[in-house]
């Protein structure tokens, strides 16, 4: 018995040196669900009454021992209010002793026209997320680029730029404009595609090649900020960065 507490205290002691922590053993193999606070609640701007709406938060776990796990979400439409509640799985073993960032991005549905508030941290942080009717009636006024995946770079003068990356399946395919609004902690970006008339352009065909655009961002203040990009496919992508980019999530 002796040597078992023995090498019990040791392999603590070592875990302790090298910056872990030993989880309590009584945790179920999955993993317990706790909730998980925020340090920040995005909700990108422009959304319609026919678009799938969604979410960003941002924050920290505790240390190495915690997964990020699907959030909880109740809605109450008759009051217009929307309840977020991020959460994580603790799980047992030899635990490094350092917060672990984490972005999530939390698709909502669509919602009717209204001024909805987004409420998490249990009431801590709110947000309002309007939502208007929609001008056509397709899903979105414009057809924007197949865009992938996006960084977000710090140039050595302190500017930001983004950029895009993407696949166009035509030849024909280009990106006419990048449309960049700054709504403070969000900035939305729209690229937008443009594809010359087949009629007009004989030599296009289908093809599937990689592009990549570069787009500067406009000035921001300090803390952390998020990045909603449009994309073809009716999903956008989404990056929150604070003086380099850490996330990349769609």
């Amino acid at each position: 018995m002796k040597s078992v507490i023995f090498a019990g205290t040791v392999f603590t002691f070592l875990c302790l040196f090298h910056g872990g922590i030993a989880r309590a053993d009584e945790i179920p193999p999955g993993g317990r669900l706790v909730d998980v606070h925020s340090q920040s609640l995005f909700i990108p701007v422009g959304f319609d009454d026919n678009d799938e709406t969604v979410i960003v938060l941002d924050g920290f776990l505790p240390d190495t021992c915690f997964k990020v796990a699907p959030a909880i979400v109740t809605r109450d439409l008759e009051h217009k209010r929307i309840i977020v509640e991020q959460q994580a799985r603790e799980f047992s073993g030899v635990c490094l002793d350092m917060i672990v960032p984490f972005t999530t991005v939390i698709k909502l549905g669509v919602y009717p026209q209204g001024d909805f508030t987004v409420v998490t941290n249990h009431g801590e942080m709110t947000e309002s997320l309007p939502v208007k009717r929609a001008s056509t009636t397709s899903s979105d006024d414009h057809l924007y680029a197949p865009i992938d995946t996006v960084q977000v770079e710090e140039r050595e003068d302190g500017n930001f730029v983004a950029i895009l990356n993407g696949r166009f399946t035509n030849t024909c395919m280009n990106i006419d404009n990048v449309i960049v609004t700054n709504h403070e902690k969000t900035i939305e970006m729209m690229p937008i595609l443009r594809v010359k008339p087949l009629a007009d352009n004989p030599h296009c065909g289908m093809l599937v090649f990689d592009f990549q655009k570069e787009v500067p961002l406009p000035s921001v203040g300090t803390g952390s900020h998020l990045l909603h990009v449009r994309s073809l496919d009716g999903q956008s992508v989404n990056v929150v960065f604070r003086g380099r980019s850490i996330s990349n999530n769609r």
